[in-house]
């Protein structure tokens, strides 16, 4: 933990500080699950040990308190921008501070998304028993749109987001955060649109796992249409 860890794990331990750290990783609880990420559906991992259900030890954003707090959110979606306002309130007998974190759940359409993606965080100042504080967040879903390298949307080499429905969550952590707004975008939103520069090259191809509509499967990796040398020497050109 460092040359100051040992002083920091002392005045949690006495109390001179109330932890308000959060696990940025998912923790497994038994090597069977490896690897685990926070975002991913379950593969299965892990279920086939006695008295497990394949859920981690702790969950990505878990972390403990001295003290507890309440919060209640309402949020908002202008355009494709969500806002999200938070009030936090320390119900417990000691002074603390909390981290609100805020979740989004996409469709699963033809690209596939992971369960869950934190959009952002926030931490209160040290609030006293009692006491409470107002959070905003911003997140821009076009920051959270799909990559479609194959063309299979009709939109090669461009991000997009899928039609569907779009859920915000809140709260502590990625498995006790809570829904808190749903919106439905009616068909799919072209966000920017890219050039091929470096794809693999026909006859090194090799299968990828892919996840169309929540199936998996495997399909061959796109191959470059374009000649990687002549559009180096294009570049190149329009630089000169």
């Amino acid at each position: 933990p460092g040359e100051q860890g040992a002083q920091a794990i002392c005045e949690i331990l006495f109390g001179d500080v109330c932890p308000s750290g959060k696990l940025p990783i998912t923790i497994p609880r038994n090597i069977g699950q490896l690897p685990i990420f926070y975002s991913m559906k379950p593969s299965g991992r892990g279920y086939g040990y006695v008295e497990n259900d394949g859920s981690p030890l702790y969950p990505f954003g878990y972390g403990l308190s001295y003290t507890s707090f309440s919060a209640k959110s309402e949020a908002s979606f202008s355009g494709r921008t969500v806002t999200v306002d938070t009030h936090v309130t320390n119900i417990g007998e000691y002074s603390g501070k909390y981290v609100f974190q805020i979740y989004l759940e996409c469709p699963c359409g033809k690209l596939g998304k992971p369960r869950r993606i934190l959009t952002g965080f926030q931490k209160t100042d040290l609030l006293l028993p009692s006491q409470s504080q107002d959070l905003t967040l911003n997140f821009y879903l076009d920051d959270f749109a799909s990559f479609d390298d194959s063309g299979i949307t009709g939109h090669p080499n461009s991000y997009l987001l899928e039609p569907g429905t779009y859920r915000s969550a809140a709260g502590a952590d990625v498995r006790s955060a809570e829904t808190i707004f749903c919106f439905d975008l009616p068909e799919l939103v072209v966000t920017q649109v890219l050039t091929e520069y470096a794809a693999v090259y026909p006859g090194t191809a090799f299968n990828r796992i892919v996840n169309r509509n929540g199936n998996f499967s495997l399909e061959q990796v796109p191959v470059a249409q374009k000649d990687l040398i002549d559009r180096a020497l294009f570049t190149a050109y329009l630089v000169s």
